[in-house]
């Protein structure tokens, strides 16, 4: 994050976020994302999750925690559009695949859903 000063105001230039990196980094900490881990409930090891992944990616535990929301909810968005087209019995066509699809379905591969 740079600052930028000029005569009226200041800028603050923030780097773009790498999702794919923090995904990555997310797969390191089954805390996070596996609900039939022994750690999901451990907010402490959750938290210091969270902070490490915040130190590695130049940011805050805040902004982490939100960008982790934002997309498991765009994930799920995904895989729900996917269902509804495979089974709403119309021909299939080629669509493009979200690209983080593969990192979800790695870590999502062992967990069982709650429904």
């Amino acid at each position: 994050m740079n600052c930028i000063e000029s005569e009226s105001e200041v800028v603050i230039e923030i780097p773009e976020f790498n999702e794919e990196l923090f995904l990555k980094c997310i797969c390191n900490y089954p805390a996070i994302y596996n609900p039939s881990s022994k750690a999901y409930s451990n907010r402490m090891l959750k938290e210091t999750a969270y902070e490490n992944i915040a130190r590695t990616m130049l940011t805050t535990v805040d902004i982490c925690k939100r960008k982790w929301k934002s997309l498991k909810e765009k994930y799920n968005r995904e895989k729900h559009k996917l269902e509804m087209m495979s089974r709403s019995g119309a021909p299939a066509f080629q669509t493009n695949k979200w690209q983080f699809m593969s990192f979800f379905e790695y870590m999502y591969d062992d967990v069982t859903p709650r429904r």
